[in-house]
């Protein structure tokens, strides 16, 4: 036996928000410590109770990818050798899983900026507003192509889960009023809807005169 505590370097690093990746890699002397040494796993949301099961065996040089649980994780490490030899500082720095909450203006702008939500903790949405002209903002909704809002500005979300929220919008209505200068028109005025066809228009008369078309000044060329 070599007699002393075998050689260990472990990195790890975030993949995702809620992921890591970890490599290992034991003693450079492959024909003895380095092959001989097991090196197990365990995760938890404890930096001071070592875990009693779960814990997961670690091949030498593989690299893995962990999928977090949200809140504070840690990593145990359990190392050990032919020899008995352990490792004693056997537990990570924490790894801290927030949920991020992205809004999307859907086609408008001025979106607020993106919020962080920790588990098991609400969190206030937004009281912004973004804007787009012709359209009123009704509220949020995870799906792209609502027609209702899931949340109003303001509301609490409440899930522990990451989501993208996009801005639910309302065309704007209007009244359109027709003019006949001098002539007879009916209807007088019509709603029309931003952004959507105004259809078919009435057509004025006026004794001696041919009707030309609508305009938007009341004089024309």
């Amino acid at each position: 036996a070599h007699g002393r505590a075998p050689a260990v370097a472990t990195g790890i690093s975030r993949a995702e928000d809620n992921a890591i990746v970890m490599s290992y890699q034991g003693d450079g002397d492959l024909a003895s410590i380095g092959l001989n040494e097991t090196l197990q796993y365990a995760i938890t949301s404890s930096n001071t109770q070592k875990p009693t099961t779960g814990w997961t065996n670690f091949e030498n040089g593989s690299t893995n990818e962990i999928t977090l649980n949200g809140g504070n994780n840690y990593i145990w490490f359990n190392i050990t050798d032919n020899a008995g030899n352990e490792v004693e500082n056997n537990v990570s720095n924490v790894f801290k899983v927030s949920y991020k909450i992205i809004y999307n203006a859907n086609g408008g702008q001025n979106a607020p900026n993106a919020q962080t939500k920790e588990k098991d903790v609400n969190l206030t949405l937004s009281s912004d507003e973004p804007t787009w002209d012709g359209y009123t903002f009704k509220g949020w909704s995870t799906s792209k192509e609502a027609v209702e809002a899931e949340y109003k500005k303001g509301a609490t979300y409440s899930k522990n889960e990451a989501t993208n929220l996009y801005a639910v919008w309302d065309a704007k209505s209007y009244v359109v009023t027709f003019n006949p200068q001098g002539g007879e028109v009916t209807p007088t005025s019509k709603d029309v809807v931003y952004n959507k066809e105004y259809g078919q228009l009435p057509t004025p008369t006026k004794q001696g005169y041919r009707f030309g078309g609508w305009y938007l000044e009341n004089t024309y060329e």
